[in-house]
């Protein structure tokens, strides 16, 4: 069975591949956009309500903590790994196809096991294929918006208005319906995914520098892009940032049914605050343009750690729900200025991989360095002194931000500084 599934895949990974310029009839802007709304739309069918699915069919709360540690794991350590695969051999459309086709039919065998291991064999093969498609995807689509001169934030504002959305009517739907359609909708989600992955362009290095002559001068050795101050100023951000983000997002759900919040309170909790992301991206541009990227990265985090104090000082659910809002505005600004950075610091060849390390240490790094902790501050001394904690940490990515752009680290690289790094 397991050959057959691996034949059918290759075949049709092999077809949609060869059919990639014939797919290329919509605009960038619009198949940038789609792309966007149908990836988090995909998401936002299944992965907020897993753990609830896990809880009913009776594994405990040891044994979902484990299975939720695979996606960070994967993402640190296959995602950098694939990405540098796919740059090195500018196959990144090829690695996206083959994710999805691999992710839709895991998805359909969600549904067959009860035990907790089939759960770890089939969570451990999505967050392995599934780890790689954030940043290669992000990586692709700011390329290609910034070849056609478009603006990334109004671009990218669409997978959070398609999460928020989704999210909350799915929430409606599966409270009427049970779990068991669940995973078959995500499955099929699966399938403009395939589609809208072949409109997207793929450039090589050599189009972007084309006085090139020859491979091995094409890529600078990844040595050398590890030793830009600026890309590690953003890693190392990433990790204290993203770190205080997913507690917050792990917590909040609970911290509001101890507030006296219901399951209409939690949707509302996470669906406004994806919501909230669209108007701050669709005013991005305007906003970099008026402070800088550094700067509007630095005002997000300070925003973000504005809404996590207010997380800290709720008394009651709305008030969890408006500094939910507030968040949601930090994070639209934070994760499109950071694609927008990590980009201006990575040369072609190395983008899907200098994003790859960022996402490893936001989604990867981050929630294995503190999800045990964090549920151990919040169980002893509850949610108020948890996301007290929390804001520090994003206090403190503001702080390492505020440093870096004091020391001008992220100051543009000269073409002469450029070729002296590959020519070493």
């Amino acid at each position: 069975m397991f050959n057959l599934w691996e034949q059918l895949a290759k075949i049709m990974i092999k077809e949609l591949v060869a059919q990639n310029v014939r797919l290329h009839i919509l605009p960038p802007a619009w198949s940038g956009s789609l792309y966007y709304w149908f990836y988090w739309s995909l998401v936002a069918v299944y992965a907020p309500f897993l753990n609830v699915y896990l809880r009913e069919i009776g594994l405990s709360g040891v044994q979902i903590g484990v299975l939720v540690s695979l996606l960070p794991l994967m993402s640190l350590v296959a995602a950098p790994i694939l990405s540098a695969w796919a740059d090195r051999h500018q196959r990144r459309k090829f690695l996206l196809t083959a994710a999805f086709v691999c992710w839709g039919i895991v998805l359909l065998f969600y549904r067959l096991p009860t035990l907790f291991a089939g759960f770890f064999v089939l969570m451990a093969f999505e967050a392995f294929v599934r780890s790689s498609t954030t940043p290669v995807g992000d990586s692709l689509i700011s390329r290609m918006v910034e070849r056609h001169q478009l603006d990334f934030g109004r671009v990218r504002l669409w997978g959070s208005l398609g999460f928020g959305l989704t999210t909350i009517a799915m929430g409606i739907v599966w409270d009427r319906t049970g779990f068991t359609p669940m995973f078959f909708a995500a499955a099929l989600m699966v399938l403009p995914m395939l589609y809208f992955t072949g409109q997207l362009e793929e450039e090589t290095a050599a189009a972007e520098n084309p006085v090139q002559e020859s491979p091995a001068q094409e890529r600078p050795p990844l040595r050398q892009l590890l030793q830009d101050r600026g890309l590690l100023t953003l890693i190392l951000v990433a990790l204290l940032v993203g770190a205080a983000l997913i507690v917050t997002f792990l917590f909040a759900g609970i911290y509001m049914v101890n507030l006296g919040g219901n399951q209409t309170y939690v949707g509302l909790l996470f669906g406004l605050s994806a919501l909230a992301e669209v108007p701050v991206m669709l005013r991005q541009s305007h906003i970099t343009r008026r402070l800088g990227a550094p700067q509007t990265l630095l005002l997000s985090i300070v925003i973000i750690s504005v809404a996590i104090g207010g997380h800290a000082a709720a008394w009651s659910p709305l008030v969890l729900v408006i500094s939910s809002i507030i968040r949601g505005f930090g994070y639209g600004l934070f994760t499109v200025g950071l694609i927008q950075l990590v980009n201006l610091r990575t040369p072609l060849a190395w983008s899907s991989t200098g994003l790859a390390l960022t996402s490893a240490s936001m989604v990867g790094l981050a929630p294995l360095l503190t999800s045990i902790l964090s549920g151990y501050i919040y169980d002893s001394w509850g949610g108020r002194t948890l996301f007290a904690v929390v804001m520090s940490w994003a206090i403190m990515g503001a702080l390492v931000m505020l440093l870096a752009i004091k020391k001008r680290w992220f100051a543009p690289i000269q073409t002469e500084e450029l070729v002296r790094l590959r020519d070493e």
